[in-house]
């Protein structure tokens, strides 16, 4: 099993972390070599893939530090992030909180007296696979697909890094993520996301575009089924 697998299960044994702490711990981890080395992602990244604020996940790998499970070998600099290596800390008795996955409240008595008694049963790890699906598989907030998310990023000018994924900010992040639900609660597709950005371009080429904008503009930005062609390629934002 490699260490950062490991570490990413040992994290739960730590009662001084809380949820928030494992779960930006566990992005971070996405983001390590195999053995919990050479992690450098920013904070706007954690925040977009683990769904919080960058404060949340500034708090977090704060707590996670002092704790002794991840030590900060480079320092920020503008345009560059801090290096994080995994450490697997000794964690004092008092704080040691055992990896349970079901719990039982079972009534014994002593003598006269009557008190709770819960009892643990050990997790099994037997469905988890390769390194990368056990981090995937641990880490519960990670983003899901989203079509319609991808379509208004892409208008918005947003770039991918090498990895494939969008480098955003929060704050862009957060944005997108309303706009998109406000026309998915109107029952929007990815392919309409792209046409009424492009329509929002064409209409009001003079205004800011945004896809809080689009979005607030949506009834007016529709246009007849007779002349929208379904089948062409989406357009190229520059």
């Amino acid at each position: 099993m490699p260490f950062v697998h490991r570490w990413c299960k040992a994290l739960a044994t730590d009662a001084r972390l809380t949820a928030t702490d494992i779960a930006v711990a566990r992005t971070l981890a996405l983001h390590m070599n195999a053995d919990g080395t050479s992690c450098r992602p920013t904070h706007a990244l954690i925040a977009f893939e683990a769904h919080m604020t960058e404060r949340s996940v500034r708090n977090g790998i704060g707590h996670v530090r002092k704790s002794g499970w991840l030590e900060q070998t480079g320092r920020s600099a503008p345009g560059r992030a801090a290096s994080y290596v995994a450490r697997i800390p000794k964690v004092p008795a008092e704080h040691r909180n055992e990896t349970t996955t079901e719990h039982r409240n079972e009534t014994t008595t002593v003598g006269t007296e009557h008190r709770n008694v819960t009892t643990r049963t050990p997790e099994r790890n037997d469905h988890l696979g390769s390194h990368e699906v056990a981090i995937l598989a641990a880490t519960p907030r990670a983003r899901r697909c989203d079509p319609i998310f991808d379509a208004f990023a892409e208008a918005w000018g947003i770039a991918k890094d090498d990895a494939g994924k969008w480098a955003i900010t929060g704050a862009q992040a957060g944005k997108v993520r309303k706009a998109a639900k406000d026309v998915r609660d109107a029952g929007a597709t990815e392919v309409e996301v792209r046409i009424r950005c492009e329509r929002y371009r064409q209409l009001h080429p003079s205004w800011e575009f945004t896809p809080n904008a689009v979005a607030s503009h949506w009834s007016s930005l529709g246009v007849e089924s007779e002349r929208v062609n379904y089948d062409a390629p989406a357009p190229v934002y520059r």
